[in-house]
């Protein structure tokens, strides 16, 4: 089922907001935007709260703008409104947004435009919970200097096939940039 346009946590008043860590998530499939979001529950790192839905790229934009989001979760593949796309203008708008791009396409240029754009990682679909931890870690150490040298580009460096990168696992990501 598809929920396009609709925001899941549009009756929210912004004082009832829990202290935390606020997460939005864009996906224009509904089964992935709470399999995402229960995730980010589950490790602690996000209050339900504070987990935001946007189901398509032209509302994602608005939300954007609407809730300021600590970090977005972005799909690159929607029908109205791609996520290069979205990621473009949410830059535009806020130059220090912090979005980690998702998708199930695996080529080089699309991970690279995403990143030229101005996302801060990207990860491969289905969504593995040790994968998006770990951009969760990098999220919450973006200003050590080790830790910004593992931006997403590390995948591009990996075999032509991204479905072998290293995903989950720190010290093969840093085996694979050096």
């Amino acid at each position: 089922m598809s929920d396009v346009g609709n925001t899941v946590n549009e009756n929210q008043e912004e004082n009832q907001q829990p202290e935390g860590l606020r997460a939005l998530v864009v996906d224009d499939v509904h089964l992935l935007r709470i399999v995402l979001k229960d995730m980010l529950v589950k490790f602690g790192e996000v209050h339900p709260k504070n987990v935001f839905e946007a189901g398509g790229g032209s509302i994602a934009v608005r939300e954007y703008k609407r809730i300021s989001p600590d970090i977005v979760f972005l799909d690159v593949l929607m029908p109205d409104k791609s996520g290069l796309d979205v990621v473009k203008e949410i830059m535009e708008y806020d130059s220090n947004a912090y979005i980690i791009m998702y998708s199930s396409a695996a080529e080089r240029q699309v991970v690279h435009d995403c990143l030229k754009l101005g996302a801060t990682d990207y990860v491969l679909k289905p969504l593995d919970p040790k994968r998006l931890k770990f951009s969760l870690y990098k999220y919450e150490n973006r200003n050590d200097p080790e830790v910004l040298a593992m931006k997403a580009e590390i995948f591009l460096e990996s075999a032509d096939s991204m479905n072998d990168s290293p995903q989950g696992d720190p010290e093969q990501l840093r085996r694979v940039r050096t």
